[in-house]
């Protein structure tokens, strides 16, 4: 008798409209059924209503959207900026994306709490932050208020981590030339009795103004007047005209053409070798000229050192 009904004929064909709202996470089945009994007066009650929901999903091969009560609608400027987020070195930024992230993927509570490592309390907070104030307010680091005495507990591990930053590891009986976080921390302990982490070692220098940087290369001579020379160069260079160059020229070589080590895709298995002793395959100079003002590098391969291929360098460089 069903099949007949004016108000199932209805129904039936308004499923396919409600189904493509439900793929909005802010609004459910029972959202869908109130709008259509706005429209409808003597339309049927939501049991009845979400009973036929399911039998048109099952006739038409289609499954319910996934529900999730934390689901968080983005907006694209928002989802642009959280993107960013994930792919900062800012950890603290970069959780709260991934939780909004997957939040708003229809991910659980439960999976995002064991990814980040946080409390559900903690993941519900930003939720309802995101919501309330959004996204700027996540932007803001929290700050506690710390006593006094945690404080001076703190700034005393300062002072202590500066002077040991400031004496050479091998004086603590550390085999390296340079500290580093782990080193830090286990000389820390050693000393004073008591633990400070690898994170919190990381913490402090940044606070205290320390970087682990990268030592640079430096051009230097044994020449005695190096530095007038250099001096000499760089006032050329700094009153060369448009149409003048500058140019170093120099030989590199002869260099034996052998079998190199480095890296290479090779089976889990097999272990590659170089030989130690094997017969050069050929030999090659390069003759090269810089250019000191934009560092434009001219080359050719020869086959021998003498005047005529610095000739054919000059010859190049003008051409």
């Amino acid at each position: 008798m069903r099949q007949t009904s004016y108000r199932y004929r209805t129904l039936l064909g308004l499923f396919s409209g409600i189904h493509q709202n439900l793929s909005d996470p802010t609004t459910s089945l029972l959202d869908q059924w109130k709008l259509y009994k706005r429209q409808h007066q003597q339309g049927l009650g939501y049991s009845y209503f979400a009973q036929l929901y399911d039998e048109w999903l099952s006739n038409n091969g289609l499954r319910k959207w996934p529900r999730n009560r934390w689901t968080v609608p983005i907006a694209d400027d928002d989802y642009k900026a959280l993107k960013a987020w994930r792919s900062s070195n800012d950890k603290r930024k970069w959780q709260r994306a991934v939780a909004l992230l997957d939040l708003h993927q229809h991910c659980t509570m439960a999976s995002i709490c064991r990814k980040l490592e946080r409390s559900p309390k903690t993941i519900k907070k930003w939720h309802r932050m995101f919501l309330t104030d959004g996204l700027a307010s996540l932007a803001v680091p929290s700050k506690k208020a710390v006593n006094k005495k945690r404080q001076a507990l703190i700034t005393k591990k300062k002072e202590r981590l500066v002077k040991i930053i400031h004496e050479p590891p091998s004086l603590h009986s550390v085999n390296r030339t340079t500290w580093t976080l782990e080193t830090l921390s286990a000389a820390y302990e050693r000393i004073y009795g008591e633990g400070v982490s690898r994170s919190m070692v990381s913490q402090y220098s940044k606070e205290l103004g320390y970087k682990f940087k990268k030592a640079r290369k430096v051009l230097t001579s044994p020449d005695p007047e190096y530095r007038t020379k250099l001096k000499q160069i760089t006032k050329i260079l700094s009153r060369l005209g448009p149409r003048e160059k500058f140019f170093s020229i120099d030989e590199f070589g002869p260099c034996a053409v052998k079998r190199r080590g480095g890296v290479a895709l090779v089976p889990a298995d097999e272990i590659r070798t170089i030989p130690q002793r094997q017969r050069s395959k050929g030999s090659l100079i390069r003759t090269a000229a810089l250019e000191l003002s934009t560092n434009q590098v001219t080359h050719f391969y020869s086959k021998r050192k003498n005047t005529a291929e610095m000739i054919k360098m000059l010859e190049m460089l003008v051409a």
